[in-house]
Formats: structure tokens, C-alpha cells, sequence
């Protein structure tokens, strides 16, 4: 079903931005393909030695991650759809509605509120309950802000978040 939706979602949200805006795609750039692997790497740096040296090691998973994981954990089709959705459709879907829809809507507020709004909703609809959690949310949401703004298109914040969630995927 999840399926679906987002394919509808995704369908409206890109006709929506397709009649507001150019910098949705563009052909492959491999500059920033090399900038999206930079980020990659710091992502997994902050994500994986800074966060938890600074909140400690035994922190505890928010309420998305715990049901991420009992989802992955089922097995057969339930995974395997639900790791469809969470490595290709969520990230189109996300990135549509936060550095897409969102972001677009937010200029006339100024580049800070352009910048803050989405990172801040997009951390919020991930449900964080503790601080590091949202620490952990912000700086994804940040991340993802930033490759959109530096590459100036919507697609290379959607293969960011792809390759993302695929790189926690595998790590599940």
C-alpha cells in the first residue's frame, strides 16, 4: 500500500515542482556525484563516532529506527518490500515534500528559513524523542539540505538519501 502512496505522492509532488522550478534534474554530473560520496562520508563519520561520543554509546533508538527494525526483521516479502520502500520510494517521497516542495515554498521567508524549515520538519516527522535523536535527524536533515543547495538539484539529494538508507539498510 505504502507503495502506492508514494507513487502518487511522488507523481503530484513532481508535477507540482516541475510547474515552479527547473532544478529538479539535470544530466549526471560526476563533480557532484563526488561531492554526494564526500557527504557520504562525513555522514557516517558524524552518524557513527561523533553523535555517540558525544551522547554516549547506549542511547536509546527512536520510535522510526525501532520500527524499521521490526519490520526488517519479519522476513520475506515484508522485508524485502519494506526495504524497497525504504531505499528508493521514502527518499523520493522525503525529498519531494522537504528539499522539494517545502524548500521551494519557503523562499520568500529568506535562505535561512529556506534552509531551517525543512531540515527541522523533516527531523521532526522522523519522531525523535531525546536529544540525540534529534541531533541525529537534524544532521541528516542538514546534510541532505546542504547536497541540494551545493548541487542545486533535487535529484542528487535523492541519490544522497538513497544510497543513505542503503548504506543503514545493509548495516541493519
Amino acid at each position: 500500500m505504502s507503495i502506492i502512496l508514494g507513487g502518487v505522492v511522488s507523481y503530484f509532488g513532481y508535477r507540482y515542482l516541475a510547474s515552479k522550478t527547473t532544478a529538479i534534474f539535470e544530466r549526471i554530473n560526476l563533480k557532484k556525484i563526488g561531492f554526494i560520496i564526500i557527504m557520504l562520508v562525513l555522514t557516517r563519520v558524524l552518524m557513527d563516532f561523533i553523535i555517540p561520543a558525544i551522547f554516549g554509546q547506549n542511547q536509546d533508538i527512536s520510535l522510526n529506527q525501532k520500527m524499521i527494525e521490526s519490520m526488517f526483521q519479519q522476513g520475506g516479502m515484508v522485508a524485502l518490500l519494506f526495504k524497497l520502500n525504504t531505499v528508493i520510494i521514502a527518499p523520493i517521497i522525503e525529498e519531494i515534500s522537504f528539499r522539494g516542495i517545502i524548500f521551494e515554498e519557503a523562499k520568500p521567508l529568506g535562505k535561512v528559513v529556506q534552509f531551517i524549515w525543512p531540515t527541522f520538519v523533516f527531523a521532526a516527522v522522523h519522531g525523535p524523542s531525546t536529544p540525540e535523536q534529534w541531533t541525529v535527524y537534524l544532521t541528516a536533515g542538514a546534510l541532505l539540505m546542504v547536497v541540494r543547495l551545493v548541487t542545486k538539484k533535487l535529484q542528487y539529494s535523492v541519490m544522497f538519501h538513497m544510497a543513505h538508507n542503503l548504506m543503514a539498510t545493509v548495516g541493519l
